[in-house]
């Protein structure tokens, strides 16, 4: 399979690069700044310097010939600061990538969405893809891939292209970019002297079995289809008490009163209440 992957510097970019070196298909990589991919993927692949939002000839060259073009190139922040930057990535960029594919003739696009799109239950509840999309304009990154979400349905309606939406849950993995939202609630778990953890839970999924959804979905998936891609469900408590152990500190003291998201990640905070949990104390 001849595949071209957009955003391979990046967490789930770089596991797709790597997933499809090892089954020997032929990879070529778009990328800003090849100085930032890993050195085997740069030394195995094909890659090409080029930006998704300038549209021009590099990103042509790049899309023509490809059987599948996995697009996963996103600005994954929450900070405000950032809202222009996360929106142009996630619209506008897609964009750009879908109407050249169409131009080009690609064979598939696999645009990697994400679980946000389907919301969150304040209580506990399995979410699949069957809950409608609705519009939000908080946080910025959630505003971001809901539009992007739905603008590639339309163009690929649109263009006659082949589009399948892959969705993933709270990603986690080593990566060699920045550390992220995602690897960086470990860290942020680790850092807090009082180790607290909240109601609620959410999805978590390795990088590995990420690429590898992609890769079917690549292959498999229905054009104008979209497809979570999850791990298992799990309460807060029980993914910080793995964090503690596995780091060997200390484990959870403290839990606040909240609402988290138990499908897609979307920590929903509630009154900061605190009670301690190991030994219960009621205030």
């Amino acid at each position: 399979m001849k595949a071209l992957v957009i955003g391979g510097t990046g967490l789930i970019g770089a596991y797709i690069v790597r997933a499809l070196l090892k089954r020997g298909d032929q990879v070529r990589i778009l990328a800003r700044h090849p100085e930032r991919l890993d050195r085997s993927h740069a030394a195995a692949a094909e890659i090409v310097v080029g930006d998704i939002l300038t549209s021009d000839e590099a990103l042509q060259n790049a899309c023509t010939g490809q059987d599948v073009v996995f697009h996963a190139a996103a600005r994954f922040a929450y900070e405000r600061s950032r809202s222009t930057e996360i929106f142009d990535t996630a619209v506008r960029g897609t964009e750009n990538v879908l109407r050249t594919c169409a131009q080009v003739g690609a064979g598939r696009v696999v645009v990697t969405s994400s679980s946000v799109v389907f919301g969150y239950s304040s209580v506990p509840a399995e979410i699949d893809e069957s809950k409608e999309i609705v519009f939000t304009s908080e946080p910025p990154y959630v505003a971001a891939k809901i539009e992007q979400h739905r603008r590639s349905l339309s163009l690929a309606a649109e263009l006659n292209l082949n589009v399948v939406l892959a969705c993933p849950t709270m990603t986690l993995g080593p990566t060699r970019g920045d550390l992220g939202p995602s690897n960086g609630m470990i860290l942020a778990y680790l850092a807090d002297p009082f180790r607290c953890t909240y109601r609620g839970g959410c999805n978590l999924v390795s990088g590995r079995d990420i690429a590898e959804g992609h890769i079917l979905l690549g292959q498999h998936g229905v054009s104008g289809q979209a497809y979570l891609l999850g791990g298992e469900n799990l309460h807060w408590e029980a993914i910080h008490t793995a964090i503690a152990d596995l780091a060997g500190v200390q484990t959870t003291a403290f839990q606040i009163k909240s609402h988290a998201c138990l499908s897609s990640g979307n920590r929903r905070r509630g009154e900061s209440e605190l009670r301690r949990t190991h030994p219960v104390i009621d205030p």
